[in-house]
């Protein structure tokens, strides 16, 4: 039992010791870590601020009638890196389908189906609707 005792108070000692030597590059690190966690959070509030915006965008051209500036608003979120810039060349697409622009219909569907980050299963739904 008294073995015990001294075996528990001497690993105590010594996270004592190596803290009281070592706490500048304790705190360093958790600094850091602390600095990477808040990073990590802000961008994803930015990337999350930023899908908001652009489905805000999308809806509000959504209620418009198609028209130029319908088709300008698509174009600029066409231009974006997430799923509502898939949704806004699909609505370029039924736009210059409607005016009967078939080679920029083409254009785009052939740009939609070389985009690697789209999943397979929604590259096979583009190419048949495409069809």
């Amino acid at each position: 039992m008294n073995n015990t005792s001294s075996t528990n108070n001497m690993l105590i000692n010594f996270f004592n010791k190596y803290i009281k030597q070592n706490y500048k590059f304790i705190i360093g690190i958790l600094a850091i870590i602390l600095f990477l966690f808040v990073g990590f959070q802000v961008y994803n509030f930015i990337k999350l601020r930023s899908i908001n915006q652009n489905s805000i965008t999308y809806f509000d051209a959504i209620g418009l009638d198609q028209n130029n500036d319908f088709y300008a608003i698509m174009e600029k979120l066409s231009l974006n890196k997430d799923f509502y810039s898939i949704l806004a060349t699909l609505e370029m697409i039924n736009f210059n389908i409607e005016a009967k622009q078939y080679n920029e219909v083409k254009n785009q569907y052939l740009k939609l189906l070389k985009n690697n980050k789209i999943n397979s299963a929604y590259k096979s739904a583009i190419a048949s609707h495409a069809a």
